[in-house]
């Protein structure tokens, strides 16, 4: 479900951008400074930069969830604990693609909101909160070892 509703995202992600860069005139913020204020600006055609980016970052890690053997794991890998170790590494995975696209999202939808002299301040200042989004598939690799039972996932 989690990569059904990845892909989703990431392509609506896509309708999002393409829809509002249709319907803007004028230049769009393309850098924020510390306070979350537009302190550059540049052409609308700079919209789709962050989906590309989105794009290339989600396929890279799809790719790279694919071969969970090669992850760095904090515990040894052994016969008994291998499927369950890997199938950790891939769901952090997984979370971590979708969170890659929610915060292209967040700091594209910024960018169009800021672009018709709009600006929010509180929704400014979300993108100070992005490096943390990123420790939500560490924090749940870290504290999920106990949310499964390997004989429940032999048994699978």
């Amino acid at each position: 479900m989690s990569e059904l509703f990845g892909a989703l995202f990431l392509i609506a992600y896509w309708v999002f951008v393409l829809y509002f860069k249709a319907k803007i005139t004028g230049n769009v913020p393309t850098h924020f400074d510390a306070a979350g204020h537009p302190d550059n600006f540049g052409e609308k055609g700079t919209l789709t930069t962050l989906p590309i980016y989105a794009t290339i970052l989600y396929f890279f890690l799809t790719l790279l969830s694919r071969v969970p053997q090669y992850f760095n794991y904090l515990e040894e890998i052994t016969a008994e604990n291998a499927a369950f170790q890997y199938r950790r590494g891939v769901n952090m995975i997984r979370i971590l693609k979708i969170l890659v696209v929610a915060v292209f999202l967040l700091i594209s939808a910024l960018s169009i909101m800021n672009s018709e002299n709009y600006t929010n301040q509180i929704a400014n200042r979300t993108l100070i909160l992005i490096p943390y989004v990123f420790m939500i598939p560490i924090f749940y690799y870290l504290f999920a070892g106990d949310f499964g039972d390997i004989d429940h996932l032999n048994s699978e």
